[in-house]
């Protein structure tokens, strides 16, 4: 039997959560009252899956899900948050986490999150001996308004990527939920037109429960029911792109994603597993794409340097350029990390930064600063404290004590 080892301080959660997943599925369930706890327990259970609170004494969630990523790259974290911690489930989202489910979604989410990175990561083929010897796969599919078409459609995106490309089960499993979501919007919030009042979760049964009659109507009445979604996706040794369009009116992209926003938890999903999540104007087609190298590392000064990767060298997207020490620093990825963990691309010294971290992201030509700190000074550009802003080049960007200029 298929095992999970559920972390948290509070019992009665622990409880709750043990209640749920032995109801609905039948797993063995172990528990660890911290993170520090969970990976003693890890070294003396063989577990499949792992559910942790967020805010816990000793170790927290957000470094229990590093030092899993690091010792077992095979299994997946999925995180609880209580309200209003959606930027640190974002920041452990990007260090490795499978999913995350806010404690009061706990009964609708926790069993159908569970069950969905479970059969994700299961009942796969091998085809690595052939796809090993291929270059590009590129395929389109146009799909009726029916949600069984996307299991089939993801667990076909993981399998090629499990035979062409050297990435381990759980970077595959994002990918796979970011598809899925992506997936999802197109058929309901595209094509069927519900809007985000009503709550679709991937649990099939749990969505039938609460808006099949809505569901169904729609699905028999134009001009709904002869809508498509058409798909597009590349994908290469060094990298996926996937384009997803639907036939519905389409919505203000602009509006999409902000942490406020109780229908956001798909999108947090596709932003923190994917480079680049981009939406058409009209709001009826996503763009997503993610890439990768074979073999990485850094340098002392920070700077990502290429070791064997069989793909080729990163372009150059900017430099920074430290005031107080005079280093230099390339930017070659499009997700760039700043702050003062091991996992950050530039580790700046403990004691000048306030905790958490600034996180820079290249969109069409520029760059944007987004403030992974709950404090408001965490990141400044030219001296003013950054939510998520454009950095033109020669800005300031400033972070504890050091000042870093952009070049780009």
């Amino acid at each position: 039997m298929l095992k999970i080892l559920i972390v948290d301080d509070s019992e009665i959660d622990r409880l709750l959560m043990e209640g749920l997943l032995k109801r609905s599925i039948g797993f063995d369930v172990y528990w660890a009252e911290n993170g520090l706890q969970a990976l003693e327990r890890l070294e003396e259970w063989n577990v499949d899956l792992v559910v942790t609170d967020l805010q816990m004494p000793v170790m927290d969630g957000l470094e229990l899900v590093q030092r899993v990523r690091q010792a077992y790259p095979q299994l997946p974290v999925i995180l609880t948050t209580g309200v209003g911690s959606e930027k640190i489930a974002s920041e452990a989202l990007n260090q490795g986490a499978a999913g995350y489910v806010p404690k009061d979604q706990l009964n609708a989410l926790l069993v159908p999150t569970v069950r969905n990175a479970l059969n994700t990561l299961g009942n796969h083929r091998n085809y690595n001996h052939l796809l090993d010897r291929a270059n590009v796969a590129q395929f389109s599919f146009v799909l009726d308004n029916d949600r069984l078409h996307f299991a089939p459609l993801v667990d076909f995106c993981d399998k090629i990527m499990r035979g062409m490309v050297r990435l381990d089960r759980i970077e595959r499993l994002r990918i796979s939920l970011a598809i899925e979501h992506a997936l999802h919007n197109a058929l309901y919030r595209g094509n069927l037109e519900i809007d985000g009042k009503h709550p679709i979760h991937l649990d099939e049964r749990k969505t039938a429960e609460e808006i099949d009659f809505l569901i169904q109507d729609r699905l028999n009445s134009l001009p709904y029911k002869d809508r498509k979604i058409l798909v597009g996706v590349r994908l290469k040794k060094n990298s996926i792109a996937i384009r997803i369009r639907d036939q519905g009116p389409g919505f203000d992209p602009t509006k999409a994603g902000k942490w406020s926003q109780s229908d956001s938890r798909g999108l947090i999903l596709m932003k923190s597993f994917m480079d680049e999540v981009v939406y058409s104007d009209h709001g009826n087609e996503v763009f997503l794409r993610r890439s990768w190298k074979t073999h990485s590392s850094r340098g002392k000064d920070g700077r990502i340097v290429d070791s064997g990767s069989r793909t080729k060298p990163s372009r150059l997207l900017g430099k920074l350029n430290c005031d107080q020490t005079g280093n230099v620093v390339a930017m070659t990825v499009d997700k760039f990390m700043l702050g003062r963990r091991n996992s950050c691309h530039l580790v700046i010294p403990f004691q000048s930064v306030a905790e958490n971290h600034c996180l820079l992201i290249f969109d069409q030509g520029s760059w944007y600063a987004k403030n992974m700190s709950d404090l408001k000074q965490g990141t400044r550009i030219n001296g003013e404290p950054v939510d998520y802003n454009r950095i033109e080049s020669g800005d300031l960007l400033s972070i504890g004590a050091y000042d870093y200029q952009i070049e780009y």
